[in-house]
């Protein structure tokens, strides 16, 4: 039996080897960046099918009907044509399978009707011998090649072009405007209560010399929506982007502020750090300097893990994070690398890399007469938490060691999401002991953000060192995507609640036309700062931007309505009221807390009992009636979500790290 079933397994593969060859030259993807996984998914499909195979070559009565060898090996070719066919684009999906099946059969039937001579088996062992030699090599070289490719990359990216033909000239006697947010920092850490040996100086110095808000309120308690709303100027219902796993939409559903700005004339620059906000997924739009050189470039796997999914056996075959994990670990592993290092410098000081970059892309702005927007984005105080010299132990030195189980981590000296997480899940124990260990840690967590928050101060201070040396105007508006949770509401993170915590963020203004020294009144939102610096610029807002221009020192009174929501969760607001809720159906939310925030500002005592205000119902209505998401939004296709799933991002409605 194996004398007969070898040499046939051994064609099957060769012919299998050979269509994917084939099949990798026919693609529009370079040949060798698409032959190791096309060869691994024919061999998966061969090889399973010969185990299938195997058992009937046991019969003889059936062992002649199983074909030559010449055949088997014509059949390991038509099997690599069932997907190719879908690449071409010819027809639908299911159709295009179909066809793909009928060609393959109509190649084994010629196959077996035909007079082949025998096809000696040494030559097809050959092939099969040289096949994972070839692919192996592809994948290296493609490796190589794209670490490459990715620097040139990020260095095209992080140079401002000589200026073209722009649309218009910009307003005259426009300022720079800067537009500066730092991921997951809390309101009161900026303005509240703050614990002894905590000093922000420069913060304390831009609230001083401009007009800010005890908080503004975000639209999300995540990175994509919070900035999405950040920077299209719309509010959770017309942003149509609730989580992480949303795809942002294009300029014909909202132009991105970047790109209103550009069109009226101005220099455009970028310089962010986190990988949810890089050029691949769409952020970019506007810009002429975009520098996300220090996030890595998993993002790039998006089109071609897409295509596997469609297009080969292995995206057809096996699930899509075993692809995702195989195609990270082989010749996708330099994607996994940020084209520019961190060096001795590491993430607890990662913010001095970014204030580099943007120290850069002002030296390339400045060299210019043209007025400029800077998106400015620093990743440094999402967790993991911890801070660089001199700042660790600041506030932290006379606590008592944290619990072995929540401790840094040896490699970053930073409490990363593993101990954060467990911190979390410990608050609800039934042991007493463990529950004060757990708020021990977490207390140690939140001073040890704050140290980072004073990192940054230093960091912005240098980036405000140069605006001030360029004598020139500028304007600088300050605030974050959304809050961050510290055992409140027994949470830790992000993501996970749409209290309060969750979605204050700071809000300061400060600069040319803005009133200094001055509380801003009535409750701000992110949805008012792309109108706002607009309008700074001397540009008037679109129609579609409902948010209100702070630099006038007035947000909305208390009757300002304000919702938020994530893709499980949705919260609305106005007259003192906030309602929190869940979606129910793609149309419909139902709530399920209530609170009166003029009277219990911590959200401790829900009132639902009583029933929902009439404004809440009626808001709620209306809220609804202005919900684009299911108008706008697409599912994440498989790259995107597979890209997401490689940087760590959770698939539920409990994300964490976002």
């Amino acid at each position: 039996m194996l004398r007969f079933w070898f040499p046939r397994l051994i064609a099957l593969l060769a012919g299998a080897s050979l269509a994917a060859v084939g099949a990798s030259f026919l693609s529009s993807y370079p040949w060798w960046e698409l032959l190791m996984p096309m060869a691994l998914g024919n061999w998966l499909l061969a090889g399973g099918l010969s185990v299938v195979l195997l058992p009937l070559s046991a019969v003889p009565k059936l062992r002649a009907r199983l074909g030559s060898v010449a055949l088997w090996a014509w059949s390991g070719l038509a099997l690599g044509v069932v997907p190719l066919v879908a690449s071409f684009g010819f027809a639908p999906l299911p159709l295009s399978y179909a066809l793909g099946v009928l060609a393959a059969a109509a190649v084994i039937f010629c196959a077996a009707r035909a007079s082949w001579r025998a096809l000696p088996v040494r030559w097809l062992a050959i092939i099969v011998g040289l096949t994972p030699i070839l692919a192996v090599g592809c994948g290296v070289h493609y490796a190589l090649w794209l670490e490459k490719f990715m620097q040139a990359d990020a260095h095209r990216n992080s140079q401002l072009p000589v200026p073209g033909e722009f649309p218009q000239a910009a307003p005259a006697g426009a300022p720079d405007l800067i537009l500066i947010s730092l991921d997951t920092l809390r309101a009161d850490a900026i303005v509240g209560a703050r614990p002894e040996g905590y000093a922000i100086p420069w913060f304390d110095a831009l609230r001083e010399h401009g007009t800010w808000w005890s908080y503004a309120l975000s639209s999300s308690n995540q990175t994509v929506p919070g900035h999405t709303g950040m920077l299209q100027g719309r509010d959770a219902m017309g942003t149509a982007v609730r989580w992480n796993r949303d795809l942002l939409p294009g300029s014909d559903h909202a132009p991105l502020v970047s790109e209103l700005f550009r069109s009226a004339g101005f220099r455009t620059l970028g310089v962010i750090s986190n990988d949810l906000l890089s050029a691949a997924m769409g952020f970019q739009r506007g810009y002429e300097l975009y520098d996300d050189s220090t996030v890595p470039r998993m993002s790039m796997l998006s089109k071609p893990l897409a295509w596997h999914a469609q297009n080969s056996w292995l995206g057809i075959l096996l699930d899509k994070r075993a692809v995702a994990w195989f195609m990270t670990n082989t010749q996708y592993w330099t994607a996994g690398k940020p084209p520019r290092s961190l060096g001795s410098i590491g993430r607890l000081g990662r913010g001095t890399v970014t204030t580099n970059q943007a120290l850069s892309a002002l030296d390339q702005a400045y060299a210019q007469e043209r007025p400029f927007f800077f998106f400015l984005h620093y990743i440094d105080p999402h967790q993991p938490y911890g801070a660089p010299a001199p700042y660790a132990g600041r506030l932290t030195a006379n606590l008592p060691p944290v619990d072995p189980a929540y401790a840094p981590t040896k490699k970053h000296g930073m409490f990363g999401l593993e101990q954060i997480d467990r911190a979390g899940r410990d608050l609800s124990s039934t042991d007493p002991a463990v529950r004060k260990a757990a708020q021990q840690a977490i207390e140690r967590f939140h001073l040890t953000y704050l140290e980072r928050i004073m990192f940054l101060d230093d960091q912005l201070s240098r980036v405000q060192s140069r605006l001030e040396e360029s004598g020139r105007p500028y304007v600088i508006l300050l605030t974050s995507d959304h809050g961050e949770h510290f055992g409140e509401h027994a949470a830790v993170l992000h993501g996970t609640t749409l209290y309060e915590e969750a979605l204050r963020v700071p809000m300061i203004l400060s600069g040319s036309g803005v009133p200094s020294g001055r509380e801003g009144t009535g409750i701000a939102t992110l949805e008012d700062v792309a109108p706002t610096l607009l309008a700074l610029g001397g540009i008037v807002p679109p129609d579609a931007m409902k948010g209100i221009l702070l630099h006038h020192g007035e947000a909305g009174g208390v009757g300002r309505s304000h919702v938020a929501a994530d893709q499980a969760r949705i919260a609305w607001r106005q007259d003192g009221w906030k309602a929190l809720g869940r979606w129910n159906g793609s149309r419909s939310a139902e709530a399920d807390a209530l609170f009166l925030l003029s009277n219990d500002p911590h959200e401790a005592n829900n009132r639902l009992a009583e029933g929902l205000p009439p404004v809440l119902k009626s808001l709620l209505t209306e809220l609804l009636k202005l919900d684009l998401y299911q108008e706008i939004q697409r599912n994440l296709d498989f790259g995107h979500a597979s890209v997401l799933d490689a940087l760590g991002y959770a698939t539920g409605s409990d994300p964490g790290n976002n």
